[in-house]
């Protein structure tokens, strides 16, 4: 089903629909899907990898994969396909809000003339939030530089308790907030220096999902962003908390662990699947980031549930001998 975007839509509201703080773990996943709710996703501690479905020019669908890390967010629009899985072996704290566009407070009448938003024409009047109005195919990414955590909590937990006792002073705070909100989402967004950053940062990460199987050096992967070594180092610093090295090689020990779980490939094997020199810096950096050997670890997991992916990109639970798990 199609949905209307924000930008198509007239004299109606924000209204909270959905909301929560939650905690997710390892191997958690939200299959793709789409609703008519402009939706925030702000990853407040952790990081989780954000799927978008869009189709390019040509009618080709493809599938964007974009990590979020803590105290990022992303503003989806109304009818984007999308969903996220949890890769990391840390917990991922989220803070989520979902907003229905409803006719102009179909339910509170008494609002009328006091706190009414138009969010179509108050999106237009702002240079960041006018960004995501347009944006092609329909979300934006930044880093919260601002107070945007703290208005997104203050307005979700006043949602709730307006849902839970609605009063008319209530809803007038809740508008309120949503203005500030609002107004801190357009901080982030017109932050050309801080969005820049990012993208050079999806840029570093994309390239190294492509040829995290062979020998990489951050010269190699600053270079294919455009931009200095240094400069580059202090990006992946500021914005995900590790360097461009820990993070090639907590890639590399993600899918190190995947082998070592859904095939019977050996050690030595498996390190030149994965872009290790040799057996004993695989080992290395393994045991650094788990505490165990690579056969450890396949032992200790061998009984356990996993999941494979096949072509078609959806997921199978089996157990050890490939007996699906309902």
């Amino acid at each position: 089903m199609e949905y209307k975007r924000l930008r198509e839509l007239r004299n109606c509201d924000l209204v909270a629909h959905s909301y929560y703080h939650d905690t997710f773990h390892k191997n958690f996943e939200m299959a793709h899907h789409c609703h008519p709710y402009i939706e925030i996703m702000y990853c407040r501690k952790g990081e989780f990898v954000l799927e978008i479905v869009s189709k390019n020019k040509a009618n080709e669908t493809k599938t964007e994969q974009i990590v979020l890390y803590e105290k990022q967010f992303v503003l989806i629009d109304a009818g984007i396909i999308h969903g996220m899985h949890v890769e990391s072996d840390t917990s991922t704290f989220i803070s989520n809000l979902e907003w229905k566009p409803e006719p102009h407070y179909g339910k509170d009448r008494e609002l009328n003339g006091l706190l009414r938003l138009d969010p179509r024409a108050f999106f237009e009047r702002f240079e960041g939030l006018r960004r995501f109005l347009h944006a092609s195919p329909g979300y934006v990414i930044a880093l919260d530089g601002e107070n945007v955590e703290h208005y997104l909590v203050r307005y979700i937990n006043l949602a709730s308790a307006q849902a839970e006792n609605p009063t008319l002073a209530g809803e007038c705070s809740l508008q309120a907030r949503l203005i500030q909100l609002l107004l801190e989402l357009n901080k982030c967004f017109s932050n050309s220096e801080i969005s820049t950053g990012i993208n050079y940062i999806r840029r570093a990460q994309a390239f190294i999902k492509n040829n995290f199987n062979r020998p990489l050096t951050v010269e190699e992967i600053s270079a294919h962003t455009g931009i200095t070594k240094g400069y580059l180092q202090r990006l992946f610093n500021s914005h995900t908390g590790v360097s461009i090295l820990q993070y090639l090689n907590n890639y590399r020990i993600a899918k190190c662990k995947k082998l070592l779980l859904e095939t019977s490939l050996s050690v030595d094997e498996i390190c030149g699947h994965v872009g290790f020199n040799n057996r004993q810096q695989l080992i290395y950096e393994f045991k650094a980031k788990t505490g165990i050997t690579p056969t450890a670890y396949r032992n200790d997991f061998a009984k356990q549930p996993y999941r494979h992916y096949p072509p078609d990109g959806d997921y199978i639970s089996s157990d050890i001998d490939g007996n699906p798990i309902r």
